[in-house]
């Protein structure tokens, strides 16, 4: 409806601010020490609002955080940028630039997330 009434970049607007309100509710995250422990904290509360999250930490210098149900998927497949908002939300509550192996919007079972525990500086 919103697509068909305001356009698409109205759909992006609406996803960018779901993610702020995530990153407004879980802020304290970005205060922890480390990175695995962001990841963690981040796959937690995305488990307590309903992404029935699953961590895989130690992935050599990693993280994954798969999340097997996602309320907004039906959107997502024909609005990417609802999983775009998502993700940079992510990488600013981490402190790294995250990466998004697999999404369910794209046909995947789950949407998979990799956080890095170190931070790669350009030269």
């Amino acid at each position: 409806y919103l697509a068909d009434v305001a356009g698409a970049e109205q759909v992006a607007g609406f996803a960018r601010h779901i993610a702020a309100q995530f990153e407004a509710r879980h802020e304290d995250i970005a205060s922890l020490p480390s990175v695995p422990a962001r990841a963690q904290a981040l796959a937690d509360a995305l488990d307590a609002d309903g992404y029935a999250t699953v961590v895989t930490p130690g992935l050599g210098e990693s993280t994954q955080i798969c999340q097997h149900h996602c309320p907004v998927g039906d959107i997502a497949v024909e609005f990417p940028s609802v999983c775009d908002a998502e993700t940079e939300a992510f990488s600013r509550l981490t402190g790294v630039h995250v990466t998004r192996l697999a999404t369910i919007a794209k046909g995947s079972s789950v949407c998979t997330t990799l956080v890095p525990h170190t931070r790669r500086e350009s030269v």
